[in-house]
């Protein structure tokens, strides 16, 4: 039995530290476990907001026998539980929209025009277009709408805050159309029906835009920043060494502009979508085509023209 005691000390003594961290981890998983049935049960027995204000209202609702109510009204006596509720229905519909415009792209609200000679008695239909890059929402941007002829269907850009590199004067002559004068004439039977206008193809439409728009932004600024000529000092090696600048020539972000250091200079013109449509390459000797094969390879996307440009600086 001595033997055995001190073989089991050794063993203890000689445990290998990697099984001693083992052995405390799943001591914790245990623990975890034990804590998550815990709370599981906590949540089930704990009632919703609804039920309480549900239970709070009835109650409150039904004065005892042995009480006389004056005559007054239940909600007059104790204002808490409706004024509870109406906040906990306000609350669930602010949550409701939330989640709605971080699901849905553009959402529709209706305001007034302060204006007292607004056509259509002030109405306008408003529509608020959410984008997302990189992760975070940018601040939204609205389009107006209203009807220039008050009790008709035809609707009519208003106002909006879109950049001035959408195109959409376009958009809304090919998905809003308003009528001619020959279809607001008075003579009913003469008049042509009014164009057919698609409200929904046109926000649907105006959100794409602008999501390849501010994608295109984000792209031209990271490839920017990676071919960005490396200070004094910078140990680090670059992948574009080779490479002075990469700007873009404008606003809309769909044409960029590559310097090289030996003097080669290329444009590259970007798609909506974000391919690589075209790309043209001037140098000292003339046209660099092999450097253009090498930008418009691949898979053409904008996003792997950062690596192209590496491998075509280290050729």
């Amino acid at each position: 039995m001595d033997i055995e005691d001190v073989a089991m000390r050794d063993g203890l003594a000689t445990e290998d530290p990697l099984e001693q961290e083992i052995t405390k981890v799943r001591e914790q998983v245990r623990s975890l476990r034990r804590r998550r049935s815990n709370l599981k049960a906590a949540i089930t027995a704990v009632k919703t907001a609804p039920d309480i204000m549900e239970g709070v209202m009835t109650t409150d609702s039904t004065p005892p026998a042995n009480v006389s109510g004056g005559g007054k009204d239940p909600e007059q006596a104790n204002p808490l539980p409706t004024w509870s509720s109406n906040r906990m229905q306000e609350q669930m519909k602010h949550d409701q929209q939330c989640l709605y415009r971080m699901g849905a792209g553009a959402t529709m609200f209706e305001v007034k025009d302060p204006d007292p000679y607004a056509v259509d008695d002030g109405r306008v239909l408003g529509v608020r277009i959410e984008v997302c890059v990189g992760g975070r929402f940018l601040p939204p941007y609205y389009l107006l709408l209203n009807r220039p002829i008050s009790g008709s269907t035809t609707l009519r850009i208003h106002k909006h805050t879109t950049p001035p590199a959408i195109p959409l004067s376009a958009l809304a002559a090919t998905y809003l159309p308003q009528p001619t004068s020959s279809s607001m004439t008075a003579d009913r039977r003469s008049a042509k029906p009014p164009p057919k206008q698609d409200l929904s193809c046109l926000v649907r439409t105006l959100r794409h835009e602008l999501m390849s728009y501010h994608l295109r932004l984000a792209f031209i600024d990271s490839i920017h920043e990676s071919t960005s000529t490396p200070r004094e000092g910078d140990w680090e090696p670059q992948e574009h060494d080779h490479i002075r600048e990469v700007s873009s020539t404008d606003a809309e972000g769909r044409e960029l502009r590559i310097d090289w250091l030996d003097g080669r200079t290329g444009r590259v013109r970007i798609g909506t979508d974000g391919d690589v449509c075209n790309c043209v390459i001037f140098g000292e000797e003339g046209r660099d085509r092999r450097t253009e094969r090498e930008i418009c390879g691949g898979n053409r996307r904008i996003e792997g023209l950062s690596a192209r440009l590496g491998q075509v600086s280290r050729c």
